[in-house]
């Protein structure tokens, strides 16, 4: 959610840090800062919930991480999901990118994203059900995607062969 506090690499929230980690006996999201092993926990666990709430890598999954109920409310993620997540001079709050694609493509702040990963990994299976997933909850990708995932050339490449 936008200007709340995070806490490491995996930006969990405060608020979800202090949810998420009591089963591991967290008090305070302060505990957190110097233990990446409870953040990487607490943020499986939100993982593991949403794939079990929406689907595993469906779009409302991954857009849970960031804010789920704003985008459905269309307040966010409604400018081209290339941009930035956060608003800016020249954009509103609900014309920003769509931070769950960005996540599954990469984008100009991250070019490695979760279809990369997969496929460095060799899971084209996983690759081609989460491009399924997509189109199937209204989401697609697409070839005019791809250029804008900011991803290597030669994955660009493979990745259009598969759409």
């Amino acid at each position: 959610m936008l200007g709340q506090t995070t806490v490491g690499p995996w930006q969990i929230t405060t608020a979800n840090a202090i949810e998420y980690g009591k089963k591991y006996g967290l008090k305070s999201a302060d505990e957190l800062a110097n233990d990446p092993e409870m953040q990487a926990r607490i943020a499986a666990d939100f993982i593991e919930e949403s794939y079990q709430k929406y689907g595993k890598r469906n779009p409302l999954a991954v857009q849970r991480y960031f804010w789920l109920q704003a985008f459905v409310n269309k307040q966010i993620g409604q400018g081209p999901w290339y941009e930035s997540v956060l608003p800016g001079k020249a954009r509103s709050q609900k014309q920003t990118g769509f931070y769950a694609k960005q996540v599954l493509l990469g984008s100009q702040f991250n070019s490695k994203g979760l279809l990369y990963w997969l496929h460095v990994t060799g899971d084209e299976d996983a690759i081609r059900e989460a491009i399924k997933t997509w189109r199937e909850a209204g989401y697609p990708v697409s070839a005019a995607d791809v250029p804008h995932c900011k991803c290597d050339p030669q994955f660009q490449r493979y990745l259009l062969g598969l759409l």
